[in-house]
């Protein structure tokens, strides 16, 4: 997917995470952070600067989505959790 941002602006790592996945966007603020199961189920809502550590404690072993809003930017990418 093409979104207009380079993978160097926008670190996530570790991927796949087990108990904790850091998020850092390079030159953006995140306004807003969603996590979301391949259902579409929001599962976990935050609201941060442009750093965020999400606390992954309880996600089951899969496939993830994580939407991040910038203002008037939005990134969408994949995520695996592998306890």
């Amino acid at each position: 997917m093409k979104d207009g941002f380079d993978d160097l602006d926008l670190r996530l790592y570790p991927n796949p995470a087990k108990q904790e996945l850091n998020v850092q966007l390079k030159e953006k603020t995140i306004k807003e952070l969603k996590v979301f199961d391949l259902n579409g189920e929001l599962l976990q809502k935050m609201i941060q600067s442009n750093k965020a550590e999400l606390n992954l404690k309880g996600f089951a072993n899969g496939f993830y989505s994580i939407r991040i809003e910038t203002g008037n930017e939005v990134i969408v990418r994949k995520i695996v959790i592998s306890n």
